[in-house]
């Protein structure tokens, strides 16, 4: 027979958090583990290595984070979050109520969470708009070139963007303080698409583990500290910031590199189809003109190459940008194409030097293809450099 709270007045206001904190201090999920095993049940306490689950038996189960691949919260389901994010050098992706700078450091608010505070030379770039398909590629493709100083991405009419080198001197609700070429500027955020901090390490691969929250934030993860059944998870995100999530925002947790770098992966098949045809044989024309690693993590592709690559399981999007390569002196139109499982996902003409980025969710597909076509005008010039082409969990 259900409970019925009987109460009034202040008692009643009094005790209707307190139960509700209650409730919400018990997260269903399902775990899964290096074997296969699937275990539902409620999460108990965290420990420094492992966690405990009780079954749907009522029976205590202890493991290691090391048996463990990712635990999912069965009863809560994600929602619309804030349209700012905040991008860390680490990879962690955060959607923030607000941001704004104070002296070296970055205040951040997330929705529900508390505050996080991160010094400047940890964060690669904050977004003030949510993503479009109009402005992605352009977002996408600043964000993966270096560069010395920051730049400040303006959106003009007809969602065009117009990034500014300079330095960022501050952030806050309205404006960001630009010094530009030494004159300094209240850049209002309303025409802004985003700041990009330069000289900032990106991400490639090393965090152990993946959390996922309801609003959006995907946050790359050293280690997760002990706390008690029905406590916030506490997570270490390297570089001595730690940060708390209560449990009814948790979406996901993989105790996996969240990262993988395809320069640093075996193809499943590799062709190159030269403009003029020839006698070569297509392992001697591959061996010429097939994809070269460059600067660890980026690919050089020449005119007419398609890689394809497999997908492992949970992987779920495929990031990157593309530009010429820097050694081009004079070169043709060309065309990127990007294939899941044959069907194009895609496509940009690159016309000009600037980089084109992309973020794709990779669905069910097993494999994907990068290809560089040639178009009429020949392949004269035809190399383009995939910056940091990766898959993301």
């Amino acid at each position: 027979m259900p409970t019925t709270l009987l109460c009034s007045g202040l008692l009643c206001q009094s005790v209707v958090p307190i139960v509700s904190a209650l409730l919400l201090a018990v997260l269903p999920v399902t775990v899964k583990t290096n074997s296969g095993e699937k275990i539902e049940g409620e999460l108990g306490r965290i420990g420094q290595s492992e966690l405990t689950v009780t079954d749907v038996g009522g029976q205590k189960r202890t493991m290691s984070f090391d048996e463990i691949t990712q635990l999912t919260a069965r009863e809560v389901e994600p929602t619309g979050g804030p349209d700012r994010q905040v991008l860390l050098a680490s990879g962690s992706r955060i959607a923030a109520q607000t941001v704004r700078t104070e002296d070296d450091m970055l205040r951040i608010e997330p929705r529900r969470q508390p505050e996080l505070i991160v010094p400047l030379k940890q964060v690669r770039a904050v977004r003030f708009r949510p993503g479009s398909v109009q402005t992605d590629p352009e977002w996408l493709g600043n964000l993966d070139r270096q560069a010395r100083g920051d730049t400040l991405v303006i959106r003009r009419p007809g969602d065009r963007l117009d990034p500014q080198q300079g330095i960022v001197l501050s952030v806050d609700e309205q404006t960001v303080g630009f010094d530009l070429d030494g004159t300094t500027v209240d850049a209002p955020i309303d025409r802004l698409e985003g700041v990009i901090f330069g000289s900032v390490d990106q991400a490639t691969g090393e965090t152990p583990i993946q959390v996922s929250d309801i609003y959006g934030s995907r946050w790359s993860v050293a280690s997760i500290l002990p706390s008690s059944a029905g406590e916030p998870i506490e997570i270490d995100l390297g570089a001595g910031i730690t940060h708390r999530i209560p449990l009814d925002q948790i979406l996901s947790i993989r105790w996996t590199s969240g990262i993988e770098m395809l320069a640093a992966s075996e193809p499943a098949d590799s062709r190159v189809a030269t403009y003029v045809q020839t006698n070569l044989h297509p392992n001697l024309l591959a061996d010429f003109f097939g994809p070269e690693r460059h600067r660890e993590f980026d690919l050089i592709f020449n005119g007419g190459t398609a890689v394809e690559y497999r997908i492992e399981a949970g992987f779920e999007q495929l990031a990157g940008s593309v530009s010429r390569a820097g050694d081009v002196d004079r070169s043709g139109n060309v065309t990127v194409r990007i294939k899941l499982d044959d069907q194009v996902a895609w496509e940009e003409s690159l016309t000009g030097a600037d980089p084109r980025g992309f973020e794709l969710p990779v669905g069910d597909a097993r494999r994907l293809t990068l290809e560089v076509v040639t178009t009429d005008d020949g392949d004269l010039g035809d190399r383009v450099r995939f910056h940091r082409p990766r898959l993301l969990k």
